[in-house]
């Protein structure tokens, strides 16, 4: 999949397979695994929220415990004051 990285609101990893997801399209990263995406992401927008799950930062509104999205509780600790 071939997207702006600005478009990206999240990726997430299952069953080996990575699908990167904006807000108009879902499709497959050429990427092996969710490292080696990361390396080729913005570390300003884009954070490891929980082992299987990088989201963008600039596309969140909210943080709501017990979403559907996975989410680290340290991580959620850590960056809770950056969305207040």
């Amino acid at each position: 999949m071939l997207a702006d990285q600005k478009d990206v609101c999240f990726a997430t990893i299952a069953e080996g397979r990575i699908s990167v997801v904006t807000k108009t399209v879902e499709g497959d990263s050429n990427c092996r695994t969710l490292e080696e995406l990361m390396e080729q992401l913005d570390p300003e927008h884009f954070w490891r929220a929980h082992r299987s799950f990088v989201v963008n930062i600039q596309h969140i509104r909210e943080v709501v415990p017990g979403s559907s999205l996975p989410i680290n509780c340290a991580w959620m600790t850590a960056s809770k004051p950056r969305f207040r």
